[in-house]
């Protein structure tokens, strides 16, 4: 009984065959082509099916013809592969131990976390990557495609489930990093780019995220030659609604609602012009500090007016009816404390009057 060697053929990417410690070469494209059809699609194959799909465009009796030559040439490869024939159809033997990166790709779990990252590690490139629609014959090319199709949806997914799990473990790093790799691997897929953008957006980087859209759509036409969904467009028309506004500018107000009204009690030294500077100092001094200790008591703040008259301004924490109870008050408080009142005599001959006013004050005084 022949000797069997496992195989391991990897088609994502560019199509390597691969034996214990060596890598086999076969110089027939077309043979290629049968044994990695026949690899990545497992079962039964019926030659009038296959002749077609490898050989189109020659007439059914040749194309079977050059589906037996190609055959021929997989039998003679070194090691062998193993396979099973008769006149109606061809396969893989089952016996035959072969690992192939796309079954192992597409079998993992597009739930699971760890499973996705297992399926991205294998992931070297799009299906076939030696195959063009230029090389390629239609029939062949609509294989490829339809492979590379369920591929890159299969690896949306994969890709999708491990962002979102970055994301959700407030890991922006590590997002950004594989958004940034799906869109080399898929260049010309919507959701790598939209979901990207949405990173973007969520880190504060809106300038980024919008060159990041207009870079992709200019690529998308150029070269793909169409635009991109209605979806990507969704989210570009919903971030320019949400686009802060510029503030508009306040309504005019004029200057008297801009203006809060204060009681002002006014402390006036009655002196005499022949009075010495000295002794209107004592009696500045001494009524100040009255005014300070009322004030304290009356929530009012004491001033000195360009005048020299002490001001006790009430009204700055309360409304405008407040104010003049309160100044009523520090002016019986401070008439009951001068010496007209029977409080601590000051220095003679220099008698007080307390006024009371009503200015209108700016509202940042």
């Amino acid at each position: 009984m022949a000797r069997l060697y496992p195989l391991t053929l990897r088609v994502l990417g560019r199509s390597v065959l691969e034996a214990p410690g060596r890598q086999l070469y076969l110089g027939s494209r077309h043979a290629r082509r049968l044994l990695i059809y026949l690899c990545v699609v497992p079962g039964y194959h019926e030659r009038q099916i296959l002749a077609p799909l490898l050989f189109p465009g020659y007439p059914a009796d040749m194309a079977r013809s050059y589906l037996r030559q190609a055959l021929q040439q997989l039998r003679l490869m070194r090691p062998p592969v193993l396979l099973r024939t008769d006149r109606q159809g061809i396969q893989m033997d089952p016996s035959q131990p072969l690992v192939v990166d796309h079954a192992q790709f597409m079998a993992c779990d597009s739930w699971d976390v760890a499973s996705c990252r297992e399926a991205i590690g294998l992931y070297r490139g799009v299906f076939l990557a030696e195959e063009t629609r230029e090389t390629a014959a239609k029939e062949w090319w609509g294989w490829v495609s339809d492979m590379r199709r369920v591929t890159d949806q299969r690896l949306s997914l994969y890709y999708e489930k491990c962002l979102a799990d970055a994301i959700a473990q407030q890991d922006i790093h590590r997002g950004w990093g594989l958004a940034e790799e799906w869109m080399r691997e898929a260049p010309h897929l919507d959701l790598p780019h939209q979901m990207a953008i949405e990173l973007l957006v969520e880190g504060g980087r809106r300038s980024e995220a919008m060159h990041l859209f207009h870079v992709y759509e200019e690529r998308r036409v150029t070269e793909y030659g169409c635009k991109p969904g209605e979806a990507l467009y969704a989210l570009i028309k919903r971030l320019h609604q949400s686009r802060p506004a510029a503030p508009l500018p306040g309504p005019t107000i004029s200057p008297v609602f801009q203006r809060r009204f204060l009681t002002v009690l006014t402390i006036k030294l009655l002196v005499a012009d022949e009075e010495a500077e000295e002794g209107i100092l004592r009696y500045v001094q001494y009524y100040r500090a009255l005014a300070e200790s009322v004030a304290a008591q009356c929530q009012a703040v004491v001033h000195i007016n360009e005048e020299g008259k002490i001001e006790l301004r009430l009204g700055l924490d309360a409304q405008v009816e407040d104010g003049p109870r309160r100044a009523l008050w520090a002016a019986e408080r401070i008439g009951a404390k001068s010496p007209a009142g029977g409080g601590p005599c000051p220095p003679p001959h220099h008698p007080s009057r307390a006024g009371l006013g009503r200015y209108g004050w700016p509202a940042d005084s």
